[in-house]
Formats: structure tokens, C-alpha cells, sequence
């Protein structure tokens, strides 16, 4: 569903009507006093051909059981939504008043009900069916936005009540709730050539299996800068400390202080290509040097865009229909081996026909490295664990078609893995002897389908 937010938020839907130029996501809306508000609900119907995304190795290894069975599922997926917002700048009719508002707002909310009918046995029941129910909450404030001086904060409530793919998680079956929220104090002298803040941010993460103690808070000051020396053309810099604690106590995962800083150009090299530039370096600080290596390295991005038509839209605005070839390097947080590094190749096609049908294609690859690391057991002994190395492949084509303004049909094809088979074990003393608590296998294989529509005022 993800991938279909994002198509529609970069669709416009009447260009024909400049005031509804930046609607590209929503329909005409409802007018409340200062606020628009656009409801809506999508409903999708397919096949996912391991939901659970087991390796399909079972069995007993070193002590630990592994269950983890490949179960084809029939999926049916409803999402209703509710966007708000402050009544914006988009909104003024042509010859209207463009003065910028004194405060903005903007929220979002989002369901998301699964509904299984397994074509197999369930892992850990018996059951044939079963029902996942999570959604996100996103609310933005600005106050006196695009001023000299200005003040935004920001708060998201994301709950997964669904099997993920996080390769820093342990367990693809954990279910978890993050909250994340964010304040930052903005400078922009001369209308906005150059662009300065100064905030602070942080993350909770609370995992629903606390066996394998991976809850944690990530918080810190961040720094970001824009100097927009051409009309599309800008250099960036963003810098962080982040403050990484875990919340259980365990003698697994250590705490850590990472730091990042980078250096970037964004924009037009030519009319119709555009160019993102990032580099920088980051280092991670673990407390426990004898356990556990640093990351300390490049991090960057490069990316490429064309856009396919020849002229940009109406106001400057470049059109939806986009091609894009990029490479990042990042470093995160991981509850496997406190930390994985991941080289990403990618691609993205984005195309619009006639106002009503819309086209994502995006492909990549993913070169994941989990380091070396030395787990402490209960008994105070340690023993040494393999890196971990993971080849991850995602392929994802989404389209919709409007078949009215407010009625559109949906559909979408998805591939993502991890190759190779990659075990990661726990271990614990029990009673004066060892024993494993927990084994994963990485890998896994899976193949989503689903066709649906949706409804948008």
C-alpha cells in the first residue's frame, strides 16, 4: 500500500484547474471553515505467496527449533483513510491573495485490515485464517511558515501488526509499535535563497515479543541547511548525534552515540535532467568497544532523474512522468548485530497518460553486511559470531486508472527475498549449561498480487 501512497501523491488529478494543480493524492475535498478534509477508502483483493516470509526450513538446529514454513495466503486488504488539513497556498483561485498563512497544519490517518485465508498451516497454529489490523497516525504543525523565522514540530504513531522485512530485526513474525516525533526552529533570510535549522528528533520502538529485548530509543539534535543558488538548483548539508539506548536489560545489544554528517546538490543540470549528489560520514560510537567493531565510513547517495516530458507543467512544476537510476550507502540500527551496512542499487519509472492513468515500476538490489560480533551470554561467557551477508532483491509494479474523479481501479505486482540461507542464533545459560533460545533463517522468497479500488473525495 506503501508503493500506491506514493504513486498517488505524485499524481495531479485536474490540471485542467490550476487551484487543484497540487491535489495529486486526493480529490476535490470537503471544506470545513480553514480546513480541507479528504476521506477515502481502498479495497484490495490477490495473493501473497509467503505472508509469513518463512525460509521453509524446519526442524531442529544446534539446540534451537526452526519453524518456518512457506504458506501461500489469499489476501483481502481494506484501507480507509482520513486526510486534514489548513486550507493552503494551493487553494487561492488565480488573481487571489498568496500571502502565506501564519499556521499550517496537516494530518493523516490510515487503517490497514488483513484478512488471511491461509492455503496452508499457519505457523505456531492451526488456524486457516487470521486477521492483521495496524495503520499510522502523521500530524504536522508549521508556524509562520516560509517567513524569516519559523517553528515546525511533527509526531507519527506507526503501528505493524504484520510480518516485516526489516533486515535488522530478528524474527520476521515481530509485531511492533513506533512512535516518532520531531521540532525544529527554521532561519530563511532573503525569501528562501538560503534555508537553516536546528531540531530535535527521536524514535520509541516497542517490539510485542520483549523475549529478545530489542526495544529502544533513538533520540538527538539534528542541523539542516539548503543555499538554492538557481531556481532548482541547491546545495544541502544535514548532520545528527543520535542517542541509542536499549530499554531491557540484556547483555546483547549495546548502546551507542552514532554520528552523521553529509554534503549535497540537488537539482537541474539540464531541462530536463536533475541530479541529487550526497556524501558524508558516519560513525557509530558503541560503548562496549571489546564486543562489538565501529562503523565508522562513507555514507552517501547518488541519484539520477529524467523527466520524460519535455516542458515542465503549469507554474514550474516538473509533470509526474519520471525515470530515475540511483545508489545508496547507509549504516542503522540493527537488533541482529547492533548495526548492518547497505550498498543499494535501484531504478524507478514513473509515468502519467491522459490525467487518469498512472504507472510505478521500481526495481533494486540490496547488498546488506551485518558485521562480526561478540554476543555476551548469561554466564558472562562470550562466543563469536559470522558476519552475515544478504543479497536482497525487490521488483514492484503498481498502477491505477481513474474511471471517474472520485473512483479509481488498482493493481499491483511485487517480488522481494533475501538469498542464500542466513541462520542467526541466541543463546543463554540455563541452569549451568548452554543452551540457543531463538534461531532465524534470513531467507526468504515472496510474491505479492493484488487488484482493488478506491474511493477519494
Amino acid at each position: 500500500m506503501s508503493a500506491l501512497l506514493t504513486l498517488w501523491a505524485k499524481t495531479a488529478l485536474a490540471q485542467s484547474q490550476r487551484w487543484l494543480a497540487d491535489r495529486r493524492n486526493r480529490g476535490p475535498g470537503i471544506r470545513v471553515g480553514d480546513l480541507e478534509v479528504h476521506p477515502g477508502v481502498a479495497g484490495e483483493l490477490g495473493y501473497d505467496s509467503n505472508y509469513f516470509q518463512g525460509s521453509g526450513e524446519t526442524g531442529e538446529l544446534g539446540g534451537a527449533i526452526l519453524r518456518e514454513s512457506v504458506v501461500p495466503t489469499l489476501r483481502l486488504r481494506v484501507t480507509p483513510s482520513l486526510s486534514v488539513s489548513t486550507f493552503g497556498l494551493g487553494r487561492n483561485p488565480p488573481g487571489g491573495a498568496q500571502l502565506p498563512p501564519k499556521f499550517t497544519f496537516a494530518g493523516d490517518l490510515a487503517l490497514r485490515w488483513n484478512q488471511l485465508l491461509a492455503l496452508g498451516s499457519v505457523p505456531g497454529t492451526g488456524d486457516s485464517s487470521r486477521t492483521f489490523i495496524d495503520g499510522d497516525v502523521a500530524l504536522q504543525a508549521d508556524v509562520l511558515p516560509r517567513r524569516p523565522w519559523s517553528f515546525g514540530a511533527n509526531a507519527t504513531v506507526s503501528r505493524v501488526a504484520q510480518p516485516n522485512n526489516d533486515p535488522g530485526v530478528l524474527g520476521a513474525s515481530l509485531e511492533r509499535t513506533t512512535l516518532m516525533g520531531g521540532a525544529d526552529l527554521r532561519w530563511r533570510p532573503g525569501g528562501g535563497t538560503l534555508e537553516w535549522s536546528v531540531g530535535y528528533d527521536g524514535t520509541y520502538v516497542r517490539f510485542d515479543d520483549a523475549e529478545l529485548a530489542l526495544d529502544y530509543v533513538d533520540h538527538g539534535p539534528n542541523v539542516k541547511g539548503r543555499w538554492t543558488f538557481f531556481p532548482q538548483t541547491a546545495l544541502l548539508y544535514d548532520g545528527r548525534v543520535g542517542f541509542v539506548s536499549y530499554l531491557a536489560r540484556q547483555d546483547r545489544l549495546i548502546d551507542s552515540t552514532p554520528i552523521s554528517s553529509t554534503f549535497g546538490f540537488n537539482g537541474l543540470i539540464t531541462s530536463r535532467i536533475a541530479l541529487l549528489l550526497q556524501a558524508g560520514w558516519k560513525a557509530t560510537f558503541f560503548e562496549d568497544q571489546t564486543r562489538v567493531s565501529d562503523y565508522d565510513g562513507m555514507i552517501g547517495r547518488v541519484e539520477g532523474t529524467w523527466y520524460i516530458a519535455s516542458e515542465p507543467a503549469e507554474g514550474g512544476v516538473r509533470g509526474f512522468s519520471t525515470a530515475k537510476l540511483g545508489y545508496q550507502r547507509d549504516v542503522a540500527t540493527s537488533g541482529i548485530a547492533n548495526y548492518y551496512v547497505v550498498d543499494r542499487i535501484y531504478g524507478d519509472v514513473s509515468y502519467a497518460a491522459g490525467g487518469v492513468f498512472f504507472l510505478t515500476a521500481r526495481a533494486g538490489v540490496g547488498f546488506i553486511e551485518h558485521p562480526r560480533t561478540s554476543l555476551r551470554l548469561w554466564n558472562g561467557s562470550t562466543y563469536e559470531q559470522s558476519e552475515i551477508d544478504e543479497v536482497r532483491p525487490d521488483v514492484l509494479v503498481s498502477g491505477e486508472y481513474r474511471v471517474t474523479t472520485n473512483v479509481a481501479l488498482l493493481g499491483s505486482v511485487s517480488y522481494s527475498g533475501s538469498l542464500g540461507d542466513n541462520i542467526v542464533q541466541l543463546r543463554r545459560d540455563a541452569g549451568g549449561s548452554i543452551r540457543a533460545t531463538g534461531a532465524d533463517n534470513l531467507n526468504f522468497s515472496r510474491f505479492v498480487a493484488l487488484v482493488g479500488a478506491r474511493w477519494f473525495m
